[in-house]
């Protein structure tokens, strides 16, 4: 698996190709506006602010799998992100994470480590290595900014490749 393969369109419809980020750990977040976890966007962009300098990549993938928390299309999810939250971090379009039509990365995941490490509800991380291999996953009730988290991040960083 290397998640430096795969290709995203962002959330402002431009290409975002996870090769840019190539030798730093990204840590992938499947978000939802209208999610009763979407305060986590705030611990996302804490981390974002922490750790970027030091080579973390947090990356927001808006997606609507779990109970259609997120209906909008991308315009509307970034007119709620100018209003509610100060993001500044790489957002994808929405996209799926499980299922047939689910993203080319998540289908990856899913064929080669098995259907349990995919996301199972909104806010769900997976971190990927600087090498670009899975790390860890985390469910939703982990909140980004969570010492397990930080912790895996932070022995991630000591592996960064420049």
């Amino acid at each position: 698996m290397n998640v430096f393969e795969h290709n995203f369109l962002s959330l402002q419809n431009a290409p975002l190709s996870l090769s840019r980020f190539q030798g730093q750990p990204i840590l992938v977040v499947n978000t939802a506006t209208q999610s009763s976890h979407v305060s986590q966007l705030t611990a996302m962009q804490k981390l974002w602010n922490d750790y970027k300098n030091s080579g973390l990549v947090v990356l927001a993938v808006p997606c609507s799998d779990f109970s259609e928390r997120e209906p909008d299309d991308e315009t509307a999810i970034q007119a709620f992100l100018d209003e509610h939250y100060l993001i500044s971090f790489p957002m994808t379009r929405k996209e799926s994470v499980r299922g047939r039509f689910a993203h080319p990365l998540f289908h990856q995941v899913a064929e080669e480590l098995g259907h349990d490490y995919l996301p199972s509800g909104n806010f769900s991380k997976i971190l990927f290595d600087s090498r670009g291999g899975f790390a860890n996953l985390w469910k939703t009730n982990v909140i980004p900014t969570d010492l397990k988290i930080t912790h895996a991040i932070e022995s991630n960083l000591q592996s960064w490749i420049l």
